[in-house]
């Protein structure tokens, strides 16, 4: 017990910040690889395609909650072989655009979205509720920072945040930022690692 209260005693809040700061970084990292290992995007299709694809993708890939597509694959792909700054920009674009489409069907406070907003029992409705208290809570700044790390839960953040009405304003802002922030080290990293993981560039 005295250890377990020494250890306590001992934990310093800025490791935590420093090793959530790594963990995030390592997720932005991560998350581009394992899709591309997995859904093969080719840099080549992408380069003939060009920012329209990277676009699409992310519009796609953010307004479909159930079928997702691999949009960071796209702008991993896209910053090999296009410029990395406007590729997370089209990409941020159309992330906020398909993030848009989620709010508005959250706010519609349809029956489908009551039952998927619910804070009633379960794990996943746990995260509900603590997602939208961050949002009443600290705004823009929640919404930017679920936006800039990838999670599995921010996909369904546009119907939470609609759902508890959220001021639009608000989570554009948080959202596009946050996204810009994540696609930008995602496109970046594209063009340096892409030869690392045997794409061409």
């Amino acid at each position: 017990m005295e250890r377990v209260i020494a250890a306590r005693r001992s934990w310093n809040p800025g490791a935590g910040k420093l090793a959530a700061a790594v963990a995030s970084a390592v997720c932005i990292g991560a998350v581009p690889l394992l899709f591309q290992r997995f859904a093969h995007i080719d840099p080549a299709v992408v380069a003939t395609l060009g920012y329209p694809a990277v676009f699409l993708a992310n519009v796609i890939g953010s307004i479909t909650l159930f079928l997702p597509m691999p949009g960071l694959a796209v702008v991993f792909a896209g910053g090999s072989v296009l410029h990395p700054v406007v590729v997370a920009m089209v990409a941020t674009a159309g992330m906020a655009l398909g993030m848009m489409g989620c709010y508005l069907l959250g706010l519609s406070g349809s029956p489908l979205v009551q039952k998927m907003t619910s804070r009633q029992g379960g794990m996943a409705c746990a995260v509900v509720g603590k997602v939208q208290g961050w949002f009443r809570r600290y705004g823009v700044w929640a919404a930017f920072l679920l936006a800039a790390v990838p999670n599995p839960f921010f996909d369904f953040a546009g119907l939470w945040a609609g759902a508890i009405r959220m001021p639009l304003w608000k989570f554009a802002v948080g959202t596009f930022l946050g996204k810009l922030a994540q696609t930008m080290a995602v496109a970046v990293a594209g063009m340096y690692l892409a030869s690392a993981v045997g794409m061409a560039t």
